[in-house]
């Protein structure tokens, strides 16, 4: 009896399973599968590679990690380094900086960036360490799916007396950047 009686639930069970199937759509049971769209980081890394050559020759490396803190805002932070070497004198300089660049359009944006170098003059001023405030604009058009060319204006607002840039001139940078 008990066998019968577990038997008959059991044909119970699988026919109220088997009525249920038939009057939902099987397709709205399946678990829809999440086509999320991968958003792009809002990390972001690039940096500088300067090369110069002849009297003043120049190797300068400066890796730029920065975040987009709203499609048009990001900051970063950059650590630089500076090999360089004329009139029969090389050094070695490093610093740091803070930065962060609004884009007014897509291709053109502003600049605002407080840096602190580690310069080594000649003698008798040796290693100083020079504060800058470069602030500007830039414009960034894409030349192609990963690159883009840039080119930046920059002034030194502070104006420190240890400073490279001359008073009230400008600081162009030009370059590429490519996307790996």
């Amino acid at each position: 009896m008990k066998r019968l009686t577990i038997f008959v639930l059991f044909i119970l069970a699988l026919s109220v399973s088997l009525s249920a199937q038939d009057d939902v759509d099987l397709k709205a049971q399946e678990p829809k599968k999440e086509t999320k769209k991968q958003q792009p980081s809002k990390i972001y890394y690039g940096g500088t590679l300067g090369v110069s050559f002849g009297s003043y020759s120049s190797i300068r490396i400066e890796p730029l990690i920065a975040y987009k803190i709203t499609p048009k805002f990001h900051a970063g932070l950059k650590v630089g380094y500076q090999y360089a070497s004329y009139d029969n004198h090389t050094m070695s300089n490093y610093g740091a900086s803070v930065l962060a660049r609004y884009r007014v359009i897509p291709v053109a944006y502003l600049h605002a960036e407080y840096s602190t170098w580690s310069i080594d003059y000649r003698d008798p001023l040796g290693r100083q360490t020079v504060p800058f405030l470069l602030l500007g604009a830039g414009y960034s058009p894409r030349l192609g799916p990963n690159t883009w060319g840039n080119i930046a204006v920059l002034w030194d607002v502070l104006n420190d007396n240890m400073s490279p840039y001359e008073n009230g001139s400008p600081f162009v940078s030009i370059g590429v950047g490519v996307g790996f």
